[in-house]
């Protein structure tokens, strides 16, 4: 019942879904998805992964496994 705890697990919840947002965001990116394949399935997974954090991250690693391009290896020029 004490509020300081309840603030502690939201800060907790808050930052899980926002770090996990972040990277399933980055590795669509770096796997190069079209904007149409972003909208339909990669959004709602982002979407499930706010309201529910580890169903949306493991909703998306199951769809990075399955129909997801491997990300294409960058290369650096050295100068």
């Amino acid at each position: 019942q004490d509020p300081n705890v309840a603030f502690v697990g939201w800060i907790h919840y808050l930052a899980f879904d926002l770090l996990v947002g972040r990277m399933i965001t980055k590795d669509a990116m770096d796997r190069d998805v079209s904007l149409i394949v972003y909208i339909l399935l990669v959004f709602p997974i982002l979407v499930i992964t706010f309201v529910a954090g580890p169903a949306g991250w493991l909703l998306y690693f199951l769809l990075q496994q399955t129909a997801l391009i491997p990300p294409q290896p960058t290369y650096y020029l050295r100068v």
